[in-house]
C-alpha cells in the first residue's frame, strides 16, 4: 500500500481572527517569506507532484492520498481555490483510479457561506471546526482583531454545516480557562449534538516552551492539564458505562487502541514523528505543522518531488531526533501509552506534560483498561 499525507496551507498563517494563544503568529516570524494566499500555479504543482508520487503504485491494490487544508484560516483563499483544487485532483489522478483521495479542512468556521459549504460537502470534505466551549469560554480566547468574540459566527458556520449534512468534528484548544471548566465544555458540545471531539493542549511559542513568569504565565499549566485528563475521562467513562453513550474523543480512543494492540492515527501519541508534508503558500515544504520554521525546511516543490522531500537528510534527521528517549522514560511504567508525547512539546528531551500524563495514568489506568475490555466485547 502506498500513501501520502499533505497538509496544505492555502492562506499560510493569514487569519481573520487573532486568538490570544495562536502559535502561527510565532511561526510566521520564523519564515523569511511573508504569508500570502497560495497561487494557482503552486496549487497545481502540489497536486501534480502528488500524482507523480503514485506513478508506480500497484494497479491492483488501493493507495491513499490524504489532504488537509489548514491555516491560518484556509477559507480566506475563497471558493474558487477549492474548485481549482478538486479540478486539479480530477485532472492529475484520472489515470490513477487506485488512489483514494480524502479531503479535509480545519477552519475557525467564521467565513463559511452556503456556496462554499455546499461545494465542499458535495466533494466529500470532512470539516474540523475550532470551538473552545460555551460562549464565555470561547470568546475569552478566540477573538477578532477588534477584540470581540467569535462564538456567534462559529455557531452560524456550524449551522450551515448541519444544514448541508456535513461530517465534522469539533477541535478544542485547552488553556487553564477551559481545562478547569471541562465539564461545562463537554456538556455544551453534547447539547449541540457534537459527538466527535478533539482536545489539544495549547502550544507555547518556541522561545517560551516550558517557561513561565508572573508577567507571562503559561496558557496551560500542568495542574490544569492533569485535572483535564482525569475529568474528561470521567465524563466520557460515565457516559459509556452508565448511559451506554459513546462520545468519540481522539486522545482517549488512541489510548484504548494502544491497550488493544491496534494502530493509532495521532502522531503526537506514537512517540515518533512522521513527515506530514506541510505545503506553505510559497511552495516550501516543512515536516510538520508545528515545525513550519525555516530551520526545518525540507525543500520546495519547484526543485524537488515528494519522494525526495520525505527521504532527504533533513527529513531523516527530523524523524531520528524524535526517537530519542531520556532515561526517565525508558524506566517509566507508562511508556507504552505515553511514548514521551509530541516531539514539539519536549524540553531537554522530555515531554513538558510528563507530570500530567503520570497523574492521569496513576489515577485512571485501571478504568481505562476496563473501558477497553468493554468496547472489545461490544465489537466482538
Amino acid at each position: 500500500m502506498k500513501s501520502l499525507q499533505l497538509l496544505i496551507k492555502p492562506a499560510s498563517s493569514l487569519c481573520d481572527l487573532k486568538c490570544k494563544y495562536c502559535f502561527y503568529h510565532d511561526l510566521a516570524t520564523h519564515q523569511a517569506l511573508s504569508p500570502k494566499i497560495m497561487s494557482v500555479e503552486t496549487l497545481e504543482l502540489t497536486i501534480k507532484r502528488a500524482s507523480e508520487y503514485f506513478a508506480n503504485a500497484p494497479k491492483d491494490e488501493p493507495s491513499y492520498l490524504s489532504i488537509l487544508f489548514q491555516g491560518g484560516e484556509p477559507t480566506l483563499a475563497g471558493l474558487d481555490y477549492f474548485k481549482q483544487a478538486i479540478a486539479f485532483q480530477k485532472q492529475y489522478f484520472a489515470h490513477l483510479p487506485q488512489v483514494q483521495i480524502s479531503n479535509a479542512i480545519q477552519t475557525n468556521g467564521c467565513k463559511l457561506d452556503d456556496e462554499l459549504v455546499s461545494f465542499l460537502v458535495t466533494n466529500d470534505f470532512f470539516f474540523g471546526i475550532s470551538l473552545d466551549g460555551p460562549k464565555a469560554l470561547h470568546d475569552a480566547m478566540r477573538i477578532h482583531r477588534n477584540g470581540s468574540g467569535s462564538y456567534d459566527e462559529v455557531r452560524a458556520g456550524i449551522t450551515k454545516l448541519q444544514k448541508f449534512g456535513a461530517q465534522f468534528n469539533v477541535l478544542c484548544v485547552l488553556t487553564d480557562l477551559n481545562a478547569l471548566n471541562i465539564k461545562s465544555v463537554y456538556e455544551h458540545f453534547k447539547e449541540l449534538g457534537f459527538y466527535n471531539h478533539q482536545y489539544i493542549a495549547c502550544l507555547e511559542p518556541f522561545e517560551r516552551l516550558g517557561q513561565h513568569s508572573k508577567e507571562q504565565p503559561l496558557f496551560l499549566s500542568e495542574q490544569a492539564y492533569s485535572q483535564f485528563l482525569i475529568n474528561i475521562f470521567d465524563l466520557w467513562y460515565q457516559d459509556l458505562m452508565e448511559q451506554g453513550t459513546y462520545i468519540s474523543i481522539r486522545h482517549i480512543e488512541n489510548y484504548l487502541a494502544l491497550l488493544l494492540n491496534m494502530s493509532i492515527n495521532s502522531c503526537n501519541m506514537t512517540g515518533v514523528c512522521q513527515i506530514q508534508n506541510v505545503v506553505e503558500s510559497s511552495g516550501k515544504i516543512y515536516p510538520c505543522d508545528f515545525f513550519a520554521h525555516d530551520d526545518y525546511e525540507l525543500g520546495n516543490l519547484t526543485d524537488h518531488d515528494f519522494e525526495y522531500l520525505q527521504t532527504n537528510s533533513k527529513a531523516r534527521t527530523f524523524i531520528e531526533q524524535s526517537h530519542q528517549l531520556p532515561n526517565d522514560c525508558q524506566h517509566c511504567p507508562y511508556l507504552s501509552l505515553c511514548r514521551n508525547g509530541c516531539y514539539r512539546e519536549r524540553l531537554n528531551g522530555k515531554n513538558i506534560h510528563c507530570a500530567a500524563f503520570k497523574a492521569f495514568f496513576a489515577a485512571r489506568l485501571d478504568k481505562l483498561k476496563q473501558a477497553a475490555a468493554h468496547l472489545a466485547r461490544m465489537n466482538s
